[in-house]
């Protein structure tokens, strides 16, 4: 009688493990399958180098990876993980090029502006550029990002001996044109 207590408990408890190994396989399966991408974002060139002043255009392909359904883009997602950039994302040439893609089709042309102002931090900047859409225009679904970069790089600053050598020849020009005048 003791022994078939002992035997229906290791039978409940290994139940129990099963069910949890279960439901644990089942949360990570659907955690996988719900972040693949819908489509696929290729920029033409992700890292562009600006100077101070300009503004960058970030161009690509956008392909739907769905051999079944249209997908509709209902726009772009922008944002900087640098915020102290002051970089202006402007994502307005999104609505002129891109709208809906037929399953697997695929679309190029310009995604979004970014204006560097003069007051921006030098160095490189990355952003990202999420794609939001779904199975109808009012679907606001993350279907795919990109990852994008632009380089800001440090005005050059002389070297000291360079300097030096060019004041240098300045002061011998200013004493040989005082000894000049003088005679």
């Amino acid at each position: 009688m003791l022994n078939d207590k002992k035997m229906e408990k290791k039978m409940k408890t290994g139940k129990k493990v099963f069910v949890l190994f279960l439901a644990m396989s089942g949360l990570m399966l659907s955690g996988s399958i719900a972040r693949a991408d819908s489509i696929s974002i290729n920029l033409t060139n992700p890292l562009q180098i600006t100077t101070q002043g300009q503004t960058l255009t970030f161009a690509g392909t956008v392909t739907n990876l769905d051999p079944v359904n249209t997908v509709f883009l209902n726009g772009p997602d922008l944002s900087l993980s640098s915020p102290t950039a002051l970089l202006v994302l402007d994502g307005s040439p999104f609505f002129t090029n891109f709208v809906s893609l037929s399953p697997l089709g695929s679309a190029s042309g310009d995604l979004f502006t970014v204006f560097v102002p003069s007051a921006a931090a030098q160095g490189l900047n990355t952003g990202t550029i999420e794609i939001l859409g779904g199975v109808d225009g009012n679907a606001q679904n993350i279907l795919g990002s990109a990852i994008f970069n632009i380089d800001i790089p440090t005005a050059p600053t002389p070297e000291p001996s360079s300097l030096l050598l060019f004041l240098t020849g300045l002061a011998a020009l200013a004493g040989f044109v005082c000894f000049r005048t003088a005679s």
